[in-house]
């Protein structure tokens, strides 16, 4: 007789995988999440094939869910103007001309020391970022995964580490990088040196002498991410404009600065880019560059008379 075969055939680990994304899509989980789990898994499996215990990267085989990208209308100049009009005299308010003109990331802008910044060459280097860690139990566990202090959450164990607002070092070496400052922006930053340093002289029995940061609290503490969200929304609301992500900035500076006629390599450097992928996840085609693209080709082609803005030529006499 034949050999019997079971019912249940195994699994080639990248089909594991593969069907691990789908439960993940399945619970609610966004495509973007499963894209972060798969990079997890990959570089952490890559690791693995280097130190021999595997032969293979079954993570390098498995696709994850298509990514379905949604078009983003960036801010425009008119839009941008009237966020920094609103964002005039308020504690802080170069913080949005820094992100608008620089495309600097929240953890980048808010990581900013003085002594990144040098106002008389008009450059600025980032060097680290903010980033909110979650607190671990800093007691001795009385029995496996139970707390000695009796709180669930790390949080709220009186000995808790490891937590909270922390500096750290960029995401790639890409991201330390200096960036040109405008002249608007130079003059901006020395009068919200000289505003600080007073705020900073009247409340010296309580400053935050930690950090020398650029943008603080008004007792010089690190600004917590959430805050500054909610800065950026009450500014929106402030300037009558559509509300937007606060990432939506770094949009706009990538597109403004491609309609100044930046090239693309150019653009990447300043905002810390290393693959030309990304770049084009950021960069969007609005309308100005595809009527100066169709303007220079009718240039190119037919002669300046044709690359002239539609409507701009007089009718013949």
């Amino acid at each position: 007789m034949p050999r019997s075969t079971s019912t249940t055939t195994a699994l080639h680990p990248s089909w594991r995988l593969e069907r691990l994304y789908r439960q993940l899509i399945d619970d609610g989980r966004s495509t973007h999440v499963v894209h972060g789990v798969h990079r997890v898994l990959r570089s952490s499996l890559n690791e693995a094939v280097r130190r021999q215990r595997l032969l293979t990267n079954p993570a390098a085989l498995a696709r994850p869910p298509r990514v379905e990208r949604t078009e983003i209308e960036p801010l425009t100049a008119d839009e941008c103007r009237a966020i920094l009009r609103a964002s005039r005299g308020r504690l802080n308010g170069a913080r949005w001309s820094v992100a608008l003109s620089l495309g600097l990331r929240q953890g980048e802008a808010l990581g900013l020391m003085w002594d990144d910044v040098d106002l008389d060459t008009g450059v600025l280097r980032v060097r680290r970022a903010v980033q909110r860690r979650t607190w671990s139990h800093g007691c001795s566990p009385r029995r496996r995964a139970e707390p000695a202090c009796g709180h669930t959450r790390g949080a709220e164990c009186p000995q808790r580490r490891d937590g909270g607002l922390v500096l750290v070092e960029p995401k790639t070496r890409s991201s330390r990088r200096p960036v040109a400052l405008p002249p608007p922006l130079v003059a901006e930053l020395r009068a919200h040196r000289t505003a600080q340093l007073r705020l900073k002289l009247e409340r010296a029995n309580v400053w935050d002498h930690t950090h020398d940061l650029v943008f603080c609290t008004d007792w010089g503490a690190l600004i917590d991410p959430h805050a500054d969200y909610r800065d950026w929304k009450q500014i929106l609301r402030d300037a009558e404009v559509r509300e937007v992500r606060l990432h939506d900035a770094r949009h706009a500076a990538a597109t403004l600065l491609l309609l100044q006629g930046v090239d693309i390599r150019t653009v990447m450097a300043i905002m810390g880019w290393t693959e030309l992928a990304t770049a084009q996840r950021y960069v969007h085609a609005v309308d100005e560059l595809r009527h100066e693209a169709a303007r220079r080709m009718g240039g190119a082609l037919w002669g300046a008379a044709s690359a002239e803005p539609a409507g701009s030529r007089q009718p013949p006499g």
